[in-house]
């Protein structure tokens, strides 16, 4: 009897170290990708504030790329550093 009480504690041990196995690997991957994600929201939000803005037909793409000014984007911070 011993022995099943015994293997019952050692599959909510192995449940239980699983479980925090799998929370430190999906936390590592937050942590080492948040700044891609970072870069990549800098860059998008610009365009859909310029496109919300401004008045779209008034410019076209190629001056709404031109007159887009990386000296206010985050993109400059991990570039100098």
């Amino acid at each position: 009897m011993a022995k099943g009480g015994q293997c019952l504690f050692e599959k909510v041990r192995r449940c239980i170290r699983t479980v925090f196995f799998v929370i430190a690997l999906v936390v590592s991957l937050i942590v080492t990708s948040l700044p891609v994600v970072v870069a990549v929201v800098d860059i998008l939000v610009p365009f859909v504030l310029i496109s919300n803005f401004t008045c779209v037909k008034c410019y076209s793409l190629k001056e709404h790329f031109h007159r887009y000014s990386f000296k206010s984007s985050l993109m400059d911070i991990p570039l100098v550093s």
